[in-house]
């Protein structure tokens, strides 16, 4: 049999819930239903058709400077930082998103758990993994791989130490990830994530675009360079802005940033009983430093982003609690020895967004018929702008209606509306809406309302769609 199979059918179950058994170097079958999983390279795959991740088509230890050395490293400091909440042997560990193991190798030889279960939804990289594991002698029948994607259960109360780094903001339905590993976690034991943090993104990301409007004609920067900037702005907004949006974050590899108030929420909806987020080492200036090298800049460009960034710390910074101060939060959910209460299910709140009440907004927008992909639409151009994040523009007619994001870049809106800084800049910017929606209304008055981020709408006032055309321009400045 090959090493590791047993760990994974002590660990893991078929998509009907039945045990999985191991037959020599065949599938895993399932003892229940008698479906069968695919054993390939000794990886046996229990993810969905069609899974992948985007992370594949990159040189992932290059781009993340993953080695055996970084590997030691970022594991002791992961343990460090958990302190006496792991203070006693691992029996059973359970990794997900393992990737090439930048936590696997350190944790491994530091901690030597007893058995130990990789998973990532990627066969290439737990292959990439369990070689860096071989290598430094890590192998065995108490370390099985796995490819998973969280589409098929794990045994009830299977793990007294669950870890994933980086995970859950590429998966859509966190909490139902959640949920699920809460189901694996044994009572006493501890599952750590380590996550991207949605306050500290929005603090870098207000001063990134504070500095694209600087940098404007400067002759540090060419066109190429402002260009990148703005992309990665961009990409960030669009996770700052739409989170919970599943309409937007659907299709991206990113999907979540998320703030302590949601992950301590999702803890307990799937109950969890203790929930702690812990304070890092201040990142306000480091990360930065490691995002400039990602965004293809010139030496000069970056050179000058990294000069004008420093000058403008602390900025929004300022206003963060220490455990909003690293790029990445680390979150500890716990289970107490007694009876877990039962996951109530569906997505927390987003606690951050303020509703559009006695919302002051300025638009300039214009509706005019187009097609779709061949059928008839309705095309929304211009701007809008208030004093609480909006999403969305609107249009509604009777039970019917249509929605243009708010997320393109307007540098008109930042100079000749926002010159006195009335709005923060990160809001000007991104204030642009150029998008289609299929169908097309009655020849009646269309409402026009502005989405907030929570979801909730505020009335803008009426359009009559004028005969085929749908031609309409409506302002409020």
């Amino acid at each position: 049999m090959i090493d590791g199979l047993q760990v994974v059918c002590e660990g893991m179950r078929c998509a009907c819930g039945a045990v999985l058994a191991a037959g020599g170097d065949g599938p895993l079958r399932c003892s229940g239903c008698g479906n069968a999983y695919p054993v390939e390279d000794g990886i046996p795959l229990l993810i969905a058709e069609g899974a992948a991740t985007a992370l594949d088509q990159i040189d992932y230890d290059a781009v993340y400077r993953i080695d055996d050395k970084a590997s030691m490293a970022f594991a002791a400091s992961q343990l460090e930082l958990l302190g006496p909440r792991l203070d006693r042997p691992v029996d059973s560990f359970l990794e997900i998103g393992a990737g090439t193991g930048q936590f696997t190798l350190g944790f491994m030889r530091q901690a030597r758990p007893a058995r130990a279960l990789v998973t990532d939804i990627s066969p290439g990289m737990l292959s990439a993994c369990r070689a860096r594991l071989r290598a430094n002698g890590i192998a065995g029948p108490h370390v099985g791989f796995a490819a998973w994607d969280g589409s098929t259960p794990l045994a009830p109360e299977a793990f007294d130490f669950i870890a994933g780094f980086s995970v859950l903001h590429h998966v859509l339905d966190y909490q139902s990830m959640i949920d699920s590993l809460a189901h694996a976690l044994r009572p006493g034991g501890i599952a750590v994530f380590l996550e991207p943090n949605y306050r500290f993104h929005l603090a870098m990301v207000e001063i990134a675009c504070e500095i694209f409007i600087a940098a404007q004609g400067s002759p540090e920067w060419q066109r190429d360079d402002l260009q990148h900037l703005a992309d990665w702005s961009y990409e960030n907004n669009t996770n700052l802005r739409f989170r919970g949006d599943e309409r937007v974050l659907a299709g991206r590899e990113d999907k979540h940033l998320f703030d302590a108030d949601q992950l301590r929420e999702a803890g307990r909806r799937a109950g969890l009983d203790a929930v702690e987020l812990l304070a890092a080492a201040d990142e306000s200036l480091s990360a930065m430093e490691v995002y400039s090298a990602q965004l293809n800049l010139s030496p000069r460009a970056r050179d000058d982003l990294m000069a004008r960034y420093a000058r403008l710390l602390p900025g929004p910074f300022a206003q963060l609690g220490v455990e909003d101060l690293a790029a990445s939060s680390t979150i500890v959910f716990g289970r107490s020895a007694g009876p877990a209460t039962a996951a109530r299910g569906g997505h927390p709140p987003n606690r951050l967004a303020l509703p559009l009440e006695s919302a002051q907004i300025r638009c300039d927008l214009a509706f005019s018929a187009a097609d779709a992909e061949g059928d008839a639409g309705i095309r929304a151009e211009g701007w809008i702008l208030g004093d609480r994040d909006l999403a969305y523009v609107a249009l509604r007619q009777g039970d019917a209606e249509w929605l243009f994001p708010v997320s393109g870049v307007r540098l008109d809106v930042q100079s000749a509306v926002n010159a006195t800084r009335e709005y923060p800049i990160r809001r000007a910017l991104f204030s642009g809406i150029a998008a289609t929606a299929g169908g097309r209304p009655a020849a009646a008055d269309v409402q026009v309302l502005a989405v907030g981020t929570d979801g909730t709408r505020v009335g803008l006032g009426t359009i009559t769609p004028a005969g085929e055309t749908m031609a309409a321009n409506f302002s409020i400045l």
